[in-house]
């Protein structure tokens, strides 16, 4: 690489070398001061173990036009579970016509918008390579992102319109292809000391940063998250971010300063007792895939460039609803985990290499769900 010419006297580029050679030793404090300055709220003293007496609900994200492997979850694993409510079309609240209007064009415009960085703030630049998909998926695929978060704010309105909110041990999300073994889900959950979960069936992790640490994590797409009540809880807390004080308790007061952050431009779009969903809810529906035409790029907000399992990786661990997995800790260069996960006990596609510690299988038909209910019952 030629340098261009520079009139300062090369005692300045030796001073500038030695300085950056005190940054990097300064580096490991660094570290070790975030660590100490970054909190944990959300602790568990509670160690006996969650036991065999679960309470399950199922949220099945799936389409219309497939209606039979929604019918065959129910049929089988479904069976084990308190309520099982299949989402579809019929529930996109957060973008109704999307599904129906949405075109190739729109699209590859909504790629376009969401690859490039200048549009985007704050973590949205980490999420890059999520926008690749954008390229090859149908609108419909596109569409459908938004699905999950529509089915929790069905599922939670659903279960708080009765007498009391009588929230579940776990919900899980999961997609209409997948199977759960749930014996063998049962046998992992038992033994666990009680605490704040969100288990995912695969975890996947982000990285982003130059030490090769996990900036982010989240569900790995189509195997399943299980949040547990706390965590329901705290996704229909109000937030009262706008006092001088709270007096609500340290994770409302760290949830108010990551909302105060605005990582992913959700600020611009909160009203004083929202709740997360809530707030995700209203962040969904200021930005229409069917209206990219009118996306800002104002640096207050940008864009919806998210897949649903990413949105869950956000506000799990950023707003910390769940407690620390065993792979994540909080500092200054920190990995930012707070999911469980179940495993490598997966598989996906067709069930001719079935194994006896398979928990989770994606991408099954009717009749591999079927095949691996018999097998297990």
């Amino acid at each position: 690489m030629v340098m261009p010419f520079i009139s300062k006297p090369p005692s300045r580029y030796v001073s500038q070398r030695f300085r950056n050679v005190r940054v990097i030793l300064l580096l490991p404090l660094l570290v070790i001061a975030g660590n100490m300055w970054w909190p944990d709220f959300i602790t568990s003293s509670q160690q006996t173990p969650l036991g065999r007496n679960l309470t399950f609900d199922i949220l099945s994200v799936g389409s219309n036009q497939k209606p039979e492997l929604q019918a065959a979850q129910k049929e089988t694993f479904g069976r084990n579970a308190r309520i099982f409510y299949p989402v579809t079309e019929d529930h996109d609240i957060l973008d109704p016509n999307c599904w129906q209007q949405l075109t190739e064009n729109e699209a590859k415009t909504i790629h376009n918008f969401c690859h490039n960085k200048k549009n985007l703030i704050g973590l949205l630049k980490y999420f890059g390579p999520f926008t690749q998909y954008y390229q090859i998926r149908s609108p419909g695929w596109i569409c459908a992102q938004k699905r999950p978060l529509a089915g929790l704010i069905h599922y939670v309105r659903s279960i708080q319109s009765k007498d009391g909110t009588d929230w579940p041990d776990f919900l899980w999300i999961l997609d209409d292809d997948t199977y759960v073994d749930w014996k063998a889900i049962i046998d992992h959950l038992e033994p666990l000391p009680a605490k704040n979960y969100a288990f995912v069936g695969v975890l996947y992790r982000l990285w982003k940063t130059p030490f090769q640490t996990t900036l982010i994590t989240f569900p790995f797409g189509g195997y399943g998250t299980l949040f547990s009540r706390t965590v329901l809880e705290r996704w229909t807390t109000p937030l009262k971010c706008h006092r001088t004080a709270t007096t609500n308790g340290e994770w409302l007061t760290h949830a108010c300063r990551q909302l105060q952050r605005n990582a992913i431009g959700e600020l611009s779009v909160y009203e004083e007792g929202m709740s997360l969903l809530g707030l995700a809810e209203a962040y969904a529906k200021a930005n229409l895939y069917t209206k990219i035409n009118e996306w800002k790029t104002d640096k207050q907000q940008t864009g919806f460039c998210f897949h649903s399992d990413w949105l869950w990786g956000y506000f799990i661990n950023y707003y910390d609803m769940a407690d620390i997995g065993p792979t994540g800790y909080a500092g200054f260069f920190w990995r930012k985990n707070h999911f469980e996960s179940f495993g490598s006990s997966k598989c996906s596609g067709d069930n001719s290499n079935q194994r006896d510690d398979l928990l989770i299988c994606h991408h099954q038909t009717p009749e591999t769900m079927k095949a691996f209910y018999e097998r297990s019952t």
